[in-house]
């Protein structure tokens, strides 16, 4: 099971666990557990998991590879990642039965029957975009909302899903990836 940084831009760095320090890391380079990963500004940054699925960080983000293993009960591959600031875009492989990523942002959790949307998470603010054709449950502080194709969410604080929108204002918030 492994995590791979497949491209990057700009100042990609990452701490190694138990590691003070952070450092430059190579495209082909293995990310392991908790190991962090972190895109200076006007940098991303894209780490490709053994099921094809795909994260992209955008600049000024951080994100921490929580597990990258294999369940050897059920016989495939498990992830977790934690974006703990800064923006996501996921594309993951695999149906939703089967998918082996599971991605945390502090506050939010989601059930990802979508295999294709946005996280960005400052300032005690997390922001979600699904432009999937599945639906994207989002939980926040016992608020639950279901985010249709190219619809989002924005939670602020303890205060759950506030504004649900159209695609039109989430794509302007997207184009930072652009």
């Amino acid at each position: 099971m492994a995590a791979v940084l497949s491209s990057r831009s700009g100042q990609v760095q990452s701490q190694k666990p138990l590691e003070p320090q952070w450092g430059s890391i190579d495209t082909g380079a293995t990310l392991v557990e908790k190991e962090k990963i972190r895109t200076l500004s006007e940098s991303h940054a894209e780490v490709l998991f053994t099921d094809e699925s795909q994260l992209r960080l955008g600049p000024n983000s951080l994100a921490l590879i929580q597990k990258v293993r294999v369940d050897l009960l059920k016989h495939r591959p498990q992830s977790e990642v934690s974006l703990v600031e800064g923006d996501l875009f996921a594309l993951l492989g695999n149906a939703p039965e089967s998918r082996t990523l599971d991605i945390q942002v502090p506050g939010v959790s989601s059930q990802q029957g979508s295999s294709d949307f946005w996280i960005s998470h400052k300032d005690n603010t997390t922001k979600v975009a699904n432009y999937d054709d599945k639906a994207l449950e989002v939980n926040a502080e016992g608020n639950r909302i279901m985010l249709q194709q190219q619809q989002g969410a924005v939670m602020t604080g303890d205060q759950g899903p506030l504004v649900r929108t159209p695609s039109s204002r989430i794509i302007t918030v997207f184009t930072v990836f652009a």
